[in-house]
């Protein structure tokens, strides 16, 4: 018992950090940087968040395999070998499908530099053999050596992006912080893996493991949805804003946007904590007090942001960049769509925990009339911009509540 309260705080303050550190490598990027570069990096970074969640599901069912075996380390060695060849075979596939797709996303972005694209692309092959990395780690319960690796990732992309940025490399050297790091933290924990499979000898084929990934396909998929939903309601606005305003606006708007989404982080933090516990409950038999407590709390959390920066927003825009203070309604506006995020990420997942048939449905059907409302209503200023992304979230959320408040009253009656 002991082990697992040392390993979940050990776990928690390394996320805690390499959250911070993650989070502080934009607001550092746009002290060197231009608006009108700031809001190309902060575009792209935006399609970056969105490949990356293209494993995931992947990761939950690797971490059940190995869980399952991992007193049998032989076992354990056939499904890291046998899924980092299937899974860098498909990294591979898409990061050339991704290559192809370049010229568009240029031009959808108005950059002429394909380079930044390719760069990005790279991590679609790095984000599937991570994953493999990831998954082994955590059902090796390696948990010493993965907040090491949390925090030294991080590290190492504030290291090598702001020294390039500092030497002339503009956006290319922010870009080139993020692939150069991930790939230097995914090379060092493959090493420790080997390490740790020297002398044992890997029991099973290849095969074998193909023929579990068909048969959890559909659970596979289903992590994988609402995880892109999610990432789509929150980087979308960043890609958008890039095609639709010029150049200035685009900037200063993803300018905005970084220091908002700092309240994402603060709110995914409480659903942290309560998810897991919420989980272990059916329908059925959760206490009341688990969905009301961290409801409560991020309600407060939110309210709290937003008087706060009433009083105080002007002068934090003012210390990340002067040119931001003429958008401090726009960013009022913003914090209150990321708070919205928050309640539809605890919404959602916990619904697709809890094998609800319509989360993913319900968000597919509002990311198609975010889109149409945007192109619609939200092209003529950012203030119309933004008040989109707030009515939609708000009809998203409202949905997604009662949707929440059905599947747990039908069952409970």
């Amino acid at each position: 018992m002991k082990n697992n309260y040392y390993n979940i705080a050990l776990i928690m303050g390394a996320s805690i950090i390499a959250g911070a550190i993650n989070y502080a490598y934009y607001p550092l990027m746009l002290q060197y940087m231009t608006l009108e570069d700031f809001g190309v990096f902060g575009s792209i970074m935006g399609v970056l968040n969105l490949i990356g969640v293209i494993s995931t599901g992947i990761i939950l069912f690797l971490n059940k395999e190995i869980s399952k075996n991992i007193w049998d380390t032989g076992r354990v060695k056939y499904i890291f070998v046998a899924s980092l060849k299937i899974l860098s075979v498909v990294g591979l596939i898409g990061t050339l499908i991704f290559w192809m797709f370049t010229p568009l996303l240029a031009r959808y972005f108005d950059v002429s530099e394909y380079g930044y694209f390719i760069l990005i692309g790279t991590t679609i092959f790095l984000s599937f053999v991570s994953t493999v990395v990831q998954s082994s780690l955590r059902g090796l319960k390696q948990f010493n050596y993965l907040s090491f690796s949390q925090i030294i990732g991080p590290v190492m992309k504030l290291m090598i992006g702001i020294g390039l940025v500092y030497l002339g490399y503009n956006i290319y050297g922010a870009i080139y912080g993020v692939v150069l790091s991930g790939l230097i933290s995914l090379g060092i924990s493959i090493l420790y893996l080997k390490f740790i499979f020297q002398g044992t000898s890997s029991v099973g084929k290849t095969s074998e493991l193909l023929k579990d990934f068909r048969n959890n396909k559909k659970e596979i998929i289903k992590f994988f949805l609402i995880s892109f939903f999610f990432a789509l309601f929150l980087n979308i606005d960043v890609i958008f804003v890039q095609n639709i305003f010029d150049a200035t606006s685009a900037g200063a708007y993803v300018g905005i946007a970084v220091l908002g989404k700092f309240l994402i982080f603060l709110l995914l933090s409480i659903e942290t904590v309560y998810y897991g516990q919420i989980l272990e409950h059916s329908k059925a038999t959760v206490p009341r007090h688990l969905i009301l407590n961290p409801l409560v709390i991020m309600t407060l959390v939110v309210v709290s942001a937003l008087v706060f920066n009433v009083f105080f927003g002007n002068f934090i825009l003012h210390i990340l960049k002067p040119e931001l203070t003429e958008y401090f309604d726009i960013y009022l506006w913003s914090l209150m769509y990321y708070g919205l995020l928050a309640y539809m990420s605890f919404f959602s997942k916990i619904l697709v925990g809890w094998n609800s048939n319509y989360a993913n449905k319900l968000l597919a059907a509002c990311s198609i009339l975010l889109v149409i409302v945007v192109y619609t209503l939200g092209t003529s200023s950012l203030e119309n911009f933004i008040y989109s992304f707030v009515g939609v979230g708000c009809i998203t959320t409202i949905l997604l509540a009662v949707l929440f408040y059905f599947e747990l009253t039908h069952v409970k009656k």
